[in-house]
């Protein structure tokens, strides 16, 4: 199983993760591949780059303001290149928290 929690819909430079999710409207995407072969995982890994992955029927989106990730194993928690600990984790968006002067 891997979740992806995004903002914005590009991570990674050019992987296309949640190709549904706007910046700006303070809503997740919620990416879940569930269920999927690693076999499979590797061979899917270029639809990505599209956002194709996302009709995968192994993998499901959702849309939240608010994400808790739970598990009993320790699972590394990612977080824009860094691994800050591990799960259990909480997401909440905090809708125009940031003003930019230009």
């Amino acid at each position: 199983t891997a979740v992806a929690v995004a903002n914005g819909q590009y991570f990674g430079g050019s992987m296309q993760i949640a190709p549904e999710a706007v910046i700006d409207d303070g809503i997740f995407e919620i990416i879940l591949v569930k269920g999927m072969p690693k076999t499979k995982l590797l061979q899917s890994l270029p639809t990505i780059y599209s956002g194709a992955h996302v009709h995968d029927p192994n993998v499901s989106c959702f849309k939240g303001t608010k994400v808790k990730a739970v598990s009993t194993e320790r699972v590394l928690l990612e977080v824009d290149g860094e691994q800050p600990g591990v799960l259990n984790a909480e997401f909440s968006i905090m809708p125009k928290i940031l003003n930019i002067i230009c």
